[in-house]
């Protein structure tokens, strides 16, 4: 209780519902909770990134337009700064967060049909 009869209040305003809920969860805070599994999604993780036989921009095209695909918000997001530094353009990022289309090369375009395929089919052509 506040002042007599008043109910007490926060000293700070918390946010509105439909604000608190734009932010974003962070996959590593939720993994420290279970040492087992961080471990091994670290290991998966550095080896995927690290370690990978595509190289970082052919590999962040296939990551983002999967995430876009699968409709994570989250994956898409992570991701989007990763490609920039691995040479992707913000044209090239969009690209791939709408159909798809546009003028790639052709290698490009086949990393793109690849998720695109997988996606709705579930096999590679």
């Amino acid at each position: 209780m506040g002042m007599i009869g008043e109910p007490a209040r926060p000293r700070i305003d918390p946010l509105p519902a439909d604000e608190g809920a734009t932010r974003q969860l962070n996959i590593f805070r939720t993994l420290a909770h279970n040492e087992a599994l961080s471990k091994g999604f670290f290991e998966l993780g550095g080896h995927l990134l690290g370690g990978g036989v595509l190289p970082v921009r052919e590999r962040e095209i296939v990551i983002l337009r999967t995430g876009f695909r699968s409709g994570s918000e989250y994956e898409f997001g992570q991701h989007t700064r990763i490609g920039r530094k691995g040479g992707l353009t913000e044209d090239e990022i969009a690209r791939l967060a709408d159909s798809g289309s546009g003028q790639w090369n052709a290698d490009d375009a086949a990393l793109v049909t690849l998720v695109d395929e997988l996606c709705d089919e579930n096999i590679v052509s």
